[in-house]
């Protein structure tokens, strides 16, 4: 009924954002709510990574947003360790494992552009990705994310915005940057 379809589309970036991140050759900033903490500047930036091709063209205009505006970048990655994403239930061993492949992996891919910085840091947790990333920026006080909006190979004419970034633009308590290509 109505309270489905409202909580849906609460719960979902609208047709216009749909249709303009599809088509643009561009970031795509996303201003939901303002940053808390911003006061005049921006001063850190969350990278949301899930080591795709896409999400290093998010990392390098991340840099390039860092070194003009002087700011720190928290380079995050979150391990979807749900049952519907790995097939099973992980032990907590294997999800230690994967943490620590996901920071070796980090610091091999991203931290020595990451030492052209004045501040950056590097971080792994567990759960559904979106609902991290959105709670990672909360708690290192973020004025910005930066992301990938689309990383799987889809047809073109099937591409929307990627469910992780829709969400995490939903929900963030700041602007977020959708990088198409």
């Amino acid at each position: 009924g109505d309270e489905d379809e409202s909580v849906y589309k609460r719960n979902s970036a609208g047709s216009t954002l749909q249709k303009v991140a599809k088509a643009a050759k561009c970031p795509v900033l996303v201003v939901n709510r303002p940053a808390a903490s911003f006061w005049g500047g921006l001063s850190s930036i969350v990278f949301g990574t899930d080591f795709s091709k896409t999400s290093d063209k998010a990392f390098d205009f991340a840099i390039k947003v860092a070194k003009a505006l002087d700011c720190e970048v928290n380079v995050f990655h979150a391990i979807d360790i749900t049952p519907l994403h790995t097939g099973k239930m992980l032990r907590q061993d294997e999800i230690e494992q994967k943490i620590r492949e996901s920071l070796r992996k980090i610091r091999a891919r991203y931290e020595p552009k990451l030492k052209e910085l004045k501040a950056y840091s590097m971080d792994v947790a567990e759960g559904i990705p979106y609902m991290e990333i959105v709670k990672y920026a909360r708690d290192n006080l973020a004025d910005l994310i930066i992301m990938a909006h689309h990383s799987r190979r889809v047809p073109d004419e099937d591409k929307r915005l990627g469910g992780n970034v829709e969400q995490v633009i939903v929900r963030a308590g700041c602007p977020v940057i959708s990088i198409n290509k």
